[in-house]
């Protein structure tokens, strides 16, 4: 008797969770294939496929400080999923993607505030924020920091590649060298790399380090990375054609440089949480 008791409470227990999964799947299912195709089609947001996975394996780790008896419901994370939803209605009939996008986070964060409480909700809040680099990044700010960069990653390639004495003459994204003319183009201005450094720097300083600035640090850190490791991308392409005539812009040699370069950023990040993890600040 006590057993199926038991077995009774497990289901009527498990049965919030099904709703509203349910719920989230059919609801929003327009919005999670939008998402999906941006991640298989767009190079500059593939890296979408392997954020939720990161985020619910924090979770997963977590999962003895959000389920425990203690963990009380909130009916403001029930609010916070319907307003969700009217919201991507109105951004559907706006045509407003990057806000449908979003609202899929908002529902997630409402309803596990809703079943585990500010508490549960609290244990977990860097994967649960950390859902948001599933979203691609809007293209009116893709269109905006893109020319920037392309002209300060080819004048950069420039002041460098001058110091390594190669003849290299500048217009605009167009690098000039003797015999041949490479283009900085939009893959090249850091961008895109930027995004998937900040990604992978926020989640390397959750679990490498201790205190939330130093994390800030190595999250902002990212930045600079992505567009100093694109600088060495384009110096390293007029460095082999220039002293050893051997083109790297495309074919395997181009996938090997790109593999290489991004390494190397691997690499600072490591770095440079070593540096913070062993920076103490004077009192």
């Amino acid at each position: 008797m006590n057993r199926a008791n038991s077995l009774t409470g497990s289901r009527a227990s498990f049965l919030p969770y099904l709703v509203l999964c349910i719920v989230f799947v059919v609801a929003l299912y327009p919005a999670l294939k939008l998402m999906v195709i941006s991640w298989a089609t767009n190079d500059e947001s593939s890296h979408g496929f392997i954020i939720p996975l990161v985020s619910a394996y924090i979770i997963y780790t977590r999962r003895k400080d959000i389920g425990g008896r203690d963990a009380v419901g909130s009916w403001p994370g029930l609010a916070l999923s319907f307003f969700s939803l009217v919201l991507y209605l109105i951004s559907s009939k706006a045509e407003m993607v990057t806000v449908q996008l979003t609202t899929i986070v908002f529902f997630l964060w409402g309803i596990f505030l809703y079943l585990f409480g500010y508490n549960g909700f609290r244990a977990v809040a860097f994967p649960l924020f950390y859902l948001l680099f599933m979203i691609p990044v809007p293209s009116q700010i893709y269109s905006m920091a893109t020319l920037p960069l392309q002209l300060f990653v080819t004048r950069t390639s420039e002041i460098a590649g001058s110091l390594l004495q190669i003849p290299i003459y500048v217009e605009g994204n167009l690098i000039h060298l003797p015999g041949r003319t490479l283009k900085v183009v939009e893959a090249c201005s850091g961008l895109r790399s930027m995004v998937s450094l900040l990604a992978l720097s926020a989640v390397f300083g959750y679990f490498s380090l201790r205190s939330n600035w130093k994390r800030a640090i190595l999250f902002f850190t990212g930045i600079p990375i992505a567009i100093f490791i694109n600088v060495i991308r384009v110096l390293a392409i007029a460095t082999f054609l220039h002293y050893f005539r051997v083109d790297i812009t495309s074919g395997p040699l181009h996938t090997g440089a790109g593999i290489a370069v991004f390494g190397i950023s691997v690499g600072f990040l490591i770095i440079t949480s070593h540096l913070l993890s062993r920076w103490i600040p004077r009192s």
